[in-house]
């Protein structure tokens, strides 16, 4: 299962991630494993609030195309990929993890370098897999959760 991270703060949110899970349930080999939509506070220079969430799908792609199939949906949907860090986006699509996978290469990191810092991230993905473990440290996604930073999220009302 590959997990995948995506945020939304810009627009008619629910569409954008709507949007996204149909380019998402495209790409999958199989079956798409889904969380609920999550509210979150606005972090660096983001003026809106987010709309997070996580999925997990199937793939025979490898890392890097899977990587470039993001991008460029990302950019067709209207993000500008030259943007600065952390501001407001219509879509933005991480690969949070690949299988049981460590891979590094000049584009890309995975598990994801940062996921372990972003609530945003982890209670989505604690939702659709409790029993998560880090493929890097064997660490449960509970101590993840009560390592990382505070931030103000909620589940949303809004549905799928």
């Amino acid at each position: 299962m590959i997990c995948i991270a995506l945020g939304t703060s810009v627009g008619d949110k629910a569409e954008n991630l709507k949007q996204a899970l149909a380019f998402l349930t495209d790409l999958s080999d199989g079956a798409v494993k889904k969380s609920s939509i999550w509210e979150t506070a606005p972090v660096g220079p983001s003026k809106n609030t987010f709309f997070n969430a996580v999925v997990f799908i199937e793939s025979k792609l490898l890392p890097g195309k899977i990587l470039q199939a993001l991008k460029a949906y990302e950019e067709q949907a209207g993000r500008d990929l030259m943007a600065p860090r952390w501001s407001d986006r219509v879509i933005d699509l991480d690969i949070i993890a690949y299988n049981r996978m460590i891979y590094v290469d000049e584009n890309l990191e995975i598990p994801h370098r940062s996921y372990k810092d972003r609530l945003f991230v982890l209670k989505p993905l604690q939702e659709i897999s409790p029993n998560w473990i880090d493929p890097e440290t064997g660490d449960h996604i509970d101590e993840i959760i009560r390592r990382a930073a505070p931030l103000s999220l909620s589940k949303s009302p809004v549905k799928w």
